[in-house]
């Protein structure tokens, strides 16, 4: 019994030495800077090349808490995840190209998510892969 102890804690043990390492080069926010006097709302897509797959997506107003960037604000919540980023490249982005949609806050407060979608309102769209994230040292700053 007790060799079966040591056994599952020396295994317990490089099981999380093995996580620890692997969390060190774990990026799990990108930050948004917005350097305009616009409040906006950001989203992102997975789905490139589907240049239009913000279309599918929920309205950002419905929560802003994890969409919006107030004007002059930089904000980490917008883009994140309980993963790794780099994981989500490899596992979940095929085509290494991630989609950031921007929107102005008056256009979304003032209009249906319809009528964006079918006017293609947005601001900017980025088109980033990991290497492109890496050199901007996870910031994207707008304008």
């Amino acid at each position: 019994m007790k060799m079966s102890i040591s056994i599952l804690m020396i295994i317990m043990l490089c099981f999380n030495q093995a996580c620890g390492e692997k969390e060190d080069n774990c990026q799990k926010t990108i930050a948004f800077e917005n350097t305009t006097t616009k409040s906006l709302y950001v989203t992102s897509s997975y789905e490139y090349p589907d240049t239009l797959s913000f279309i599918g997506m929920p309205n950002p107003v419905l929560d802003s808490s994890h969409t919006k960037v107030l004007a002059e604000e930089t904000n980490t919540r917008v883009l994140w995840g309980r993963d790794c980023i780099e994981l989500a490249f490899k596992d979940l982005i095929p085509s290494d190209t991630m989609m950031v949609y921007v929107f102005d806050a008056k256009v979304l407060e003032g209009n249906t998510w319809e009528t964006v979608k079918e006017n293609y309102l947005v601001l900017k769209r980025y088109d980033l892969s990991l290497q492109d994230l890496e050199s901007m040292n996870w910031t994207i700053t707008y304008p």
